[in-house]
């Protein structure tokens, strides 16, 4: 696996798995992506065993990001050091996917994009990686705080999107479930709202063989309805602004982001975009 943060020089292919595996992704070659549609980065949303995540990127061979969902053991507390992980101060074993940056509660820039990450979901039971509205609300705003801290030291102006990807495991108003378990997190609503990401991908949602569903969001409406997946790509009436294409992304997905931060301190930057490629089973 590779694990050099790269710039961007042009588009980024993402692949996004997250819920349910696919073990052809695993096997080079395995799944068919079309011409010109080599991924550039993995993306995990989270409920997948970690061997499994680590063997697509490896697969691939790109670099991964991931979040946790609710069914995976809780990654909180663990830190990098020279020495070694710590967590809580004492030397233990990262349980994460080998070489894989830990997003949730974070963000990072990986191959060329600048990705902010929320796992876990709504409180349900007493399960890891659950949270009350209070509690992922919090979480969130260490999010954007970082998001803004990245942002102005990269340059460029405070009206332009605070990153490229939203990667969470909890889906928004857009793409939520009908069940208990499956609600929206008014978090997740929030980080649309004011990181105005090109693309917010999110796990948790099953499909149970329906058409996968996708959602082009206007800019500053982080609860909009539904639309064709290609008016993400194509921006909004609203000047340059564009809209968030939101993907639930269980099982796989191809998308292709066109980042806002290849030129760092340019106040020329281009706004982000996002669009649909491939909608895996």
């Amino acid at each position: 696996m590779e694990h050099q943060r790269r710039k961007a020089r042009g588009p980024v292919t993402v692949l996004a798995i997250a819920d349910e595996e696919r073990p052809a992704l695993t096997i080079p070659g395995g799944v068919d992506l079309g011409p010109g549609n080599r991924p550039d980065l993995l993306l995990s949303a989270g409920d997948l065993d970690f061997a499994y995540v680590a063997a697509v990127a490896d697969a691939f061979d790109v670099p991964c990001v991931m979040v946790p969902g609710n069914h995976d053991p809780s990654l909180e507390g663990f830190r990098l050091t020279p020495a070694g992980w710590l967590r809580a101060g004492r030397h233990d074993s990262w349980p994460g996917p080998e070489g894989a940056w830990a997003a949730d509660r974070d963000v990072v820039d990986v191959a060329g994009l600048r990705i902010a990450g929320l796992g876990g979901c709504g409180r349900y039971s007493s399960g890891p990686n659950q949270w009350t509205e209070a509690q992922a609300m919090r979480r969130a705003r260490r999010v954007v705080r970082k998001a803004r801290r990245a942002h102005r030291s990269g340059g460029g102006p405070a009206t332009r999107a605070l990153v490229d990807v939203l990667l969470t495991h909890a889906p928004g108003t857009p793409g939520a479930g009908t069940d208990d378990v499956h609600r929206a997190l008014p978090a997740v609503d929030a980080l649309v709202e004011r990181l105005r990401p090109a693309l917010h991908l999110h796990g948790h949602v099953h499909l149970h063989g329906a058409d996968r569903r996708v959602f082009s969001l206007p800019p500053g409406d982080g609860a909009a309805g539904e639309s064709a997946a290609h008016t993400a790509a194509h921006g909004s009436a609203q000047g340059t602004r564009r809209s968030t294409l939101v993907v639930n992304t269980v099982g796989w997905t191809l998308t292709r982001v066109h980042p806002a931060h290849g030129t760092p301190h340019s106040t020329l930057r281009s706004t982000p975009r996002a669009e649909l490629l491939l909608k895996g089973r």
